[in-house]
Order: C-alpha cells, then structure tokens, then sequence
C-alpha cells in the first residue's frame, strides 16, 4: 500500500516538475530569439549566419520538445 502511494506521488510531482520545466523553456526561448534577432534602434538589421543558425536551432527544439512532453504523460 505505502510503495504504490509512494509510487504515484512521484509520478505527480515528477510530472508537474516537467510541466514547470517545459514554461521555462518558452521564457528561455522567447529570451534568446529576442537577443539574437535585436538590432540597435536606427540601423539596419545586421544578420550573421550565426544568428539564423541559433534562431532555427531553437525553433526546431520547441516542437521537438513538445511532443516528448506530452507523449511522456
């Protein structure tokens, strides 16, 4: 009785700490593509290959993300 308690507390929490996890994410990748793709007011956007790489690269992980996420609950 006390080891399926214990068991399914666990699983509760570990889920919930996902789903905190998965906010953090977006703040994060919200963060980065904000810092990536920032210019300074009055000039012209410049855009190095460096930038785009890490702006595709976060966006590929989202969805990626996503979908373990939920197929893990």
């Amino acid at each position: 009785m006390a080891g399926t308690l214990f068991q399914h507390s666990y699983y509760y929490i570990v889920n919930n700490l996902k789903a905190v996890l998965y906010g953090i994410e977006f703040v994060l990748y919200s963060l980065v593509l904000r810092l990536a793709l920032r210019t300074p007011r009055g000039t012209p956007p410049p855009r190095r290959c460096t930038d785009r790489l890490l702006a595709a690269f976060c966006a590929s992980l989202v969805p990626l993300n996503t979908v373990f996420w939920t197929t893990q609950a």
